[in-house]
């Protein structure tokens, strides 16, 4: 508790550093550990008897407070160095008339007050703070030597001189030991507080340029399938307006631009709905939803892709089951997932959408194929970063952006995504949603 106390007061004596700078708190430092030294000062010439030095140090010590507001809580640290500097003047030239002039500790002071105080002289005044230290010593020094016949340089007595010197120059010893070593700690854990926050930063600018070449890249492929996606849907346009062809030549010339529009406005909402998020952040909306209309919609909408390739869909969700989600994000994840199902399924192979509750607070989605599975090096890197795309049963070509989406927003509604496959036997996507709100009315699907 009393170690607390003392970090406590030491901390607002030297301002936090989210508000002051490391220079400011070493100067607050300063302030604080001067006055304890003049304090010490004050008391040796106290009992050594030399009374008159000892009024001026109380004198100064009475100034600590004013000083200390002027830099604390005034913000004017130029001033408070100024001030600062006139009373260690002070000291100096009192200890020198008063305390035995050369012979005496006063020589001593001046050294180590100049020391402790250039670094918080403004830069511009340096020169001129060296320069008058210097000449008031060998001004000093010169009047003394011209005239040795003074009393004034030999009041005290041998014993008394020599305590004096002593005790002068241990204080200011301890002193110098005390600033130096905190400015030295101060600064070096400052310095090792930037080394982390510029390796963070270098880190963090990895990460983004990571993200940024993922960017690039993904923006590139998509580029590039959805133009040949609109190339594939103008040649058949064209095949069917600049050739001859027979009612099933273009029954399925109609039937292939179906699939192939459909394709190309998936590819397309997919990459609305990522470029809407990357703008705008991305934000749920969640209500309590029936999952039966949005089952049978995802089945209707794939069901032209699916008998295309010989592909069936089978579906199953009790009309009473909702979950309590995002709507336009479950229908983006089920659409993929869907899709990617036929896209790897074989003619005369099957898809299955399953909804269950899987418990009183939980219900599960599952999307089930007989298509050619996933192998195991591909398996683990669903759902990591990059992007992959393998090419489907039928040849349909894809940029990897759905799966990739698919776990991300998983993750975004709080839900949890599971996937099993094997080898020419299928894959198994399981998702785990919250189940619907007792206390929120239950609105119906709309797209």
């Amino acid at each position: 508790m009393l170690n607390f106390s003392y970090h406590k007061i030491w901390n607002r004596l030297i301002g936090s550093k989210q508000i002051f700078s490391i220079q400011a708190r070493a100067l607050h430092a300063i302030i604080a550990l001067g006055a304890l030294f003049v304090a010490m000062l004050f008391f040796v010439n106290l009992l050594i008897g030399n009374f008159k030095v000892a009024i001026f140090l109380a004198i100064v010590i009475a100034f600590a407070p004013l000083v200390h507001y002027l830099s604390r809580v005034l913000l004017y640290h130029n001033a408070a160095v100024g001030l600062i500097s006139f009373l260690v003047i002070g000291i100096f030239i009192s200890s020198y008339f008063l305390k035995a002039g050369t012979k005496g500790p006063a020589l001593f002071l001046l050294p180590v007050t100049y020391f402790i105080l250039i670094g918080f002289v403004p830069r511009k005044i340096r020169t001129y703070f060296l320069l008058f230290h210097i000449i008031l010593a060998c001004t000093l020094i010169a009047w003394e030597y011209s005239n040795p016949s003074l009393e004034l340089f030999n009041t005290f007595d041998r014993k008394t001189l020599f305590a004096d010197i002593l005790s002068t120059v241990a204080i200011g010893l301890v002193l110098t030991h005390v600033i130096t070593t905190y400015i030295i700690n101060t600064f070096n854990l400052e310095h090792e507080s930037l080394l982390k926050a510029s390796e963070k930063i270098t880190e963090q600018n990895d990460q983004l340029q990571l993200l940024n070449n993922e960017k690039t890249k993904l923006l590139g492929i998509m580029s590039h399938d959805l133009r040949g996606s609109i190339g594939a849907l103008q040649s058949l346009s064209d095949l069917m307006t600049e050739y001859p062809l027979s009612e099933e030549e273009k029954a399925e010339v109609v039937s292939k631009i179906q699939v192939q529009s459909r394709l190309s406005r998936s590819l397309l909402d997919n990459m609305l709905f990522w470029a809407k998020n990357q703008i705008n952040g991305t934000k749920t909306m969640k209500k309590t939803l029936l999952l039966e209309p949005l089952i049978r919609e995802l089945q209707s909408s794939n069901a032209i892709l699916a008998s295309n390739k010989n592909v069936l869909i089978h579906w199953k969700c009790d009309a009473r089951i909702s979950a309590y989600t995002d709507m336009d994000y479950l229908h983006l994840i089920l659409r993929n997932l869907v899709q990617n199902a036929v896209k790897f399924t074989p003619s005369g192979g099957s898809v299955h959408i399953l909804v269950a509750e899987e418990t009183s607070r939980d219900i599960q989605i599952i999307i089930k194929d007989s298509g050619v599975g996933i192998d195991i090096s591909h398996l683990n890197k669903i759902g990591g970063a990059g992007l992959e795309s393998t090419l489907g049963t039928s040849g349909e070509k894809g940029t990897g952006l759905g799966l990739l989406l698919v776990y991300e927003y998983v993750e975004l509604l709080g839900a949890k995504i599971e996937c099993n496959s094997v080898i020419d036997m299928g894959t198994t996507f399981k998702i785990t949603l919250p189940a619907k709100s007792n206390t929120e009315k239950v609105p119906e699907f709309t797209i």
